[in-house]
């Protein structure tokens, strides 16, 4: 029971705010909105560089193991289910992501799985204070950033790839229009 305790305490100590000064408040309804948007834009960028990833992945390596286009979008769907972390790895691991993009990456892997995986428990308090609050907000936009910048770096080299290897990015590009302006409507 008093470990119990105990863990409650600390889940709802104020130490954690430590001296960093600001006002303490509780975070109002426009604040939280802001917040949950913030985070909302974050993932879903963060979704977009797990997909220009896995379809660079699985180019690279159908070109070291060609097979049928039938398996090709099978491996395509089943990389897909993976998180960023492990196809990252065994990418990173069979020299697939370039040398020059690996702390990068990290690094963003790293605060992406903050974000995912700890952010709320290790930074919840962090809302009832306006320096931290401003602090965590602006950690939440900079993995936004950086995986827009990221996914831009990335599939420059994917479309380097695919040019070394003879593929009209013209026609492929036609082809997104045409999806594009299906689902618009248009």
């Amino acid at each position: 029971f008093q470990e119990s305790k105990d863990i409650l305490k600390m889940t709802f100590s104020t130490d954690s705010l430590g001296s960093q000064g600001g006002m303490q408040r509780q975070i109002n309804e426009e604040e939280l909105k802001i917040f949950y948007c913030e985070i909302g834009a974050a993932v879903w960028h963060i979704q977009y560089i797990e997909d220009v990833l896995v379809t660079f992945v699985v180019a690279k390596r159908h070109k070291r193991n060609p097979t049928t286009e039938h398996i090709a979008y099978e491996r395509l769907e089943r990389e897909r289910k993976g998180t960023l972390g492990s196809i990252y790895g065994r990418a990173k691991d069979e020299g697939i992501i370039p040398k020059n993009m690996e702390a990068r990456f990290e690094k963003f892997l790293n605060e992406r799985n903050w974000l995912m995986h700890k952010s709320r428990t290790e930074s919840s308090t962090h809302l009832y204070n306006d320096i931290l609050r401003n602090k965590m907000l602006n950690r939440i936009k900079t993995i936004c950033n950086e995986s827009m910048k990221l996914k831009r770096l990335l599939f420059e080299e994917f479309q380097s790839f695919l040019i070394s290897e003879g593929i009209d990015l013209d026609k492929a590009y036609k082809l997104v229009d045409e999806n594009l302006r299906k689902l618009k409507g248009t």
